[in-house]
């Protein structure tokens, strides 16, 4: 694991995300298209209330921890929303012995995209649901309330810290600072609480896009290791926050600049498209097509799609995607360009 010092660039990271939210107010390309996973045509079509709406966001956070796409997540989680609506409403476990809730609950992920840690989210979904039913009137939108812009008191009832206490208002599990800001993200862009100022949720698509740029700057000693290590998310969210603040900007529309981006674009890069041998868990084998190798279409996919970025200037490293869904770590490497640089000049 990486252990160089956490620089941020601010220029950069003024340059990059003052452009692409130009583009994102704009609705220019990639942006025209992209469309976030939980737009309402991917939502359960029989949800009535905001209560049952905050309640489903609520139970989609568990799926944003890293592992699984998050447009499968909500996508597969909708149609089970349909069929059980039940297990959405906090009160439905009141009575009922823990033991067998965790289990009916874990059955229906069998054989989904949401089976990954299915066991100990069964778990989260029955505890937490009790405690948000007993302090918050199983309401997820009463824990935005009186918080007058405090985003550290949000988190003093949302993060989990030490020992899950169910006898206490504050902490649920599986919900440490990303979520909490996930949560806040899925409120507020859905129009559910009224917008507040607090980092953006860091997912791989955000951090790809500030490695990338080099707002996070990557040493090259650090190349083909995983540079994760302690404060880098911490470094993220701040770099977020200061620049929200600054120009007072909402989270959500800087956090929806740089994943839609990431996700709509930054994917297709050819260095960051990687091809994985046989499935072995963390050991599976994953390699990138580079150097001579690249065919002409590559080649022609690399112009299509960083040829025309507009902020490919400061693009300098690729950040795939494979490595952080299949082992959970994040790597970088230098930029790859085609050998045969203006071929399409």
């Amino acid at each position: 694991m990486a252990t160089t010092p956490i620089i941020i660039n601010w220029d950069i990271a003024e340059k990059v995300f003052g452009k692409l939210i130009q583009l994102l107010r704009a609705g220019a390309p990639p942006y025209d298209k992209a469309q976030l996973p939980h737009i309402k045509e991917n939502l359960p079509k029989n949800i009535k209330t905001d209560t049952e709406l905050a309640c489903f966001l609520f139970c989609s956070c568990y799926y944003m921890r890293g592992g699984i796409n998050s447009l499968q997540a909500i996508l597969t989680l909708s149609p089970i929303y349909q069929k059980y609506p039940l297990i959405f409403r906090p009160d439905y476990f009141r009575r009922e012995k823990f033991e067998g809730h965790q289990a009916a609950i874990r059955k229906l992920f069998v054989g989904t995209s949401l089976n990954y840690g299915a066991e100990a989210t069964a778990g989260f979904w029955v505890k937490n649901f009790r405690k948000l039913d007993y302090f918050w009137h199983g309401n997820p939108l009463m824990l935005f309330d009186g918080l007058d812009g405090d985003y550290s008191l949000l988190y003093h009832r949302i993060v989990n810290q030490g020992k899950f206490n169910p006898d206490k208002p504050n902490g649920f599990l599986g919900f440490q600072e990303k979520m909490a800001s996930m949560l806040s993200y899925f409120l507020v862009d859905t129009g559910l609480v009224k917008p507040l100022m607090i980092p953006v949720p860091v997912d791989f698509h955000v951090m790809r896009m500030m490695v990338e740029h080099n707002i996070i700057q990557i040493d090259q000693a650090d190349y083909g290791k995983n540079i994760w290590r302690n404060g880098f998310i911490s470094a993220l969210r701040e770099v977020s926050l200061v620049y929200c603040e600054r120009h007072k900007i909402e989270p959500v529309e800087l956090c929806n600049a740089l994943w839609l981006y990431s996700r709509s674009c930054c994917k297709d890069s050819p260095g960051n498209v990687g091809y994985m041998d046989e499935y072995r868990g963390r050991q599976t084998a994953i390699n990138y097509p580079a150097g001579a190798s690249w065919r002409t279409d590559k080649t022609q996919r690399y112009y299509n799609v960083c040829g025309s970025c507009p902020v490919k200037t400061t693009c300098i490293h690729d950040v795939p995607s494979a490595h952080y869904y299949k082992r959970h770590e994040l790597i970088c490497k230098p930029k790859e360009k085609p050998i045969q640089t203006n071929l399409f000049y």
